[in-house]
């Protein structure tokens, strides 16, 4: 005996809720041909049900922290490598001025100013150190050791290297504008008599200019 297609569609849409999977049941044993009166319902696709099981990934915010890490390192290492070969020991901004997008702005004019004022004076008046490289007398390379940021800011350690052994130790800081990556200032550690003090760029310019204003020395004319 045969059940058309339409007598089962009858049967699904008169059948209620509550005795269907009965009357489905009973229609198997007695007619084992006509199993597609279960698919009145389409069930669910197994892939759909697992895919709305499945947590929501939480890696979005790392894969971004991840990236901007590598965007500054890649930055910062491409910066001093250029930086260590075009660098002029004479005028310090002077070597700069190409790249003098990569400051912000109030710190490159900080430079401008102590670079000026060294150059009109007989003594030292201004920087009497590279602090880009934080020495006076760099190594051949440098390299950036370790990366951190956070939500725009990062911070790098960077190290001189000569044959082999890690001198200097400078931690550029930069932040990133209209999306990208600039100086905003440089951490530094000195050893005084045995002791490490740290210090930063800003404040070196800052305590140089109260410096000057109050003793100025200037070439005569």
């Amino acid at each position: 005996m045969r059940l058309s297609h339409g007598v089962g569609e009858i049967i699904c849409s008169t059948i209620s809720v509550r005795h269907r999977l009965t009357a489905a049941l009973l229609l198997l044993g007695v007619f084992p041909g006509i199993a597609f009166l279960l698919g009145c319902k389409k069930p669910s696709s197994p892939k759909a049900a697992v895919a709305t099981l499945q947590p929501v990934p939480q890696v979005a915010q790392t894969n971004v922290s991840n990236s901007d890490e590598q965007s500054c390192r890649t930055f910062v290492q491409a910066f001093y490598d250029w930086y260590v070969a075009n660098d002029d020991k004479d005028r310090f901004t002077a070597s700069l001025r190409p790249r003098r997008s990569a400051f912000e702005p109030k710190l490159w004019n900080m430079l401008v100013a102590d670079d000026e004022a060294q150059s009109h004076a007989d003594e030292i008046v201004g920087l009497d150190f590279d602090p880009i490289l934080a020495s006076q007398d760099p190594s051949s390379k440098f390299r950036v050791e370790s990366v951190s940021s956070n939500e725009g800011h990062c911070e790098t350690v960077v190290r001189g290297v000569e044959q082999g052994t890690k001198r200097e130790r400078v931690t550029p800081e930069l932040r990133i504008v209209h999306g990208n990556w600039i100086f905003v200032d440089f951490h530094y550690q000195f050893e005084t008599q045995g002791k490490l003090s740290e210090s930063n760029l800003v404040q070196i310019l800052k305590d140089l200019k109260e410096q000057r204003v109050r003793d100025p020395q200037e070439k005569p004319k």
